[in-house]
């Protein structure tokens, strides 16, 4: 079910104790030299309708908030940011209006990994200002970790920012918005214990920095080896794992 296509009376009549509302959150940023400022929301989006269509009876996708937190990728025309305040304050505004509606549940599905932080304080918030509002989120490649580091090819500092990962599932999406001839790798994986980090190696140390600083132009990893095929892979391993997480959720079987 997507909320932008329903009428007000065909939301009132939903099962509360059945459904799931979903929200995305997204980003509109730079990819690098070869990738859209939507890839982000193109990428949450399709999780999110893929697992729909296979949860019919039970999700339903609310507009995902397609700007976020991307201060560190502005040095970048195009990139668009918002503060963490303001994030935190859109995902509270969106749990209040679904906690409105009768809803008791509400599932974040992050595509941007800026977000991530937002994300978890807005839900330990909600604890407190909406307590018998039940509140999820995880980041997509957090939920398939294992079955994207199986399927990966790249070396370790390969998946990060316009990357394998990315690139590969918009060749599969939107190839129409990809120029894979500019895809290059870029970005520096440092072997440092304390900093080195990419997006299934989280470094123990939390620092900030823009991607100018340890860019060429602005990826993070190793397109080239990204394929159309693997892209259709990695989705299937990221919807097999929003579907678990929403039954689970919701205490239901298919």
């Amino acid at each position: 079910m997507i909320l932008d296509e329903l009428t007000w009376p065909e939301v009132e009549a939903l099962d509360r104790a059945r459904v799931l509302p979903v929200c995305v959150l997204a980003a509109t940023e730079q990819h690098s030299l070869h990738l859209p400022l939507a890839t982000d929301r193109l990428i949450g989006s399709e999780i999110v309708e893929r697992a729909e269509r296979r949860l019919p009876e039970t999700l339903l996708l609310l507009p995902p908030l397609a700007v976020g937190c991307s201060a560190h990728h502005l040095g970048f025309a195009g990139s668009l940011s918002i503060r963490h305040t303001t994030m935190l304050a859109a995902i509270e505004d969106l749990a209040r209006s679904i906690h409105r509606h009768g809803f008791r549940k509400l599932l974040l599905i992050n595509s941007h990994g800026g977000n991530h932080a937002a994300m978890v304080v807005a839900i330990q918030q909600l604890l407190e200002t909406l307590p018998d509002l039940n509140v999820a989120g995880a980041s997509y490649w957090s939920l398939a970790a294992q079955a994207l580091t199986e399927l990966r090819e790249s070396a370790l500092g390969g998946m990060g920012h316009a990357c394998e990962l990315e690139t590969s599932i918009l060749l599969r999406i939107r190839p129409d918005l990809v120029q894979m001839e500019r895809g290059e790798q870029d970005g520096a994986f440092s072997p440092s214990r304390f900093f080195g980090h990419e997006m299934f190696k989280a470094a123990p140390v939390a620092t900030a920095r823009p991607f100018r600083e340890f860019t060429r132009h602005g990826g993070y990893g190793d397109p080239t080896v990204a394929t159309a095929e693997k892209g259709e892979r990695f989705l299937e391993a990221i919807v097999d794992a929003v579907v678990a997480l929403s039954l689970e959720f919701t205490g239901h079987s298919i």
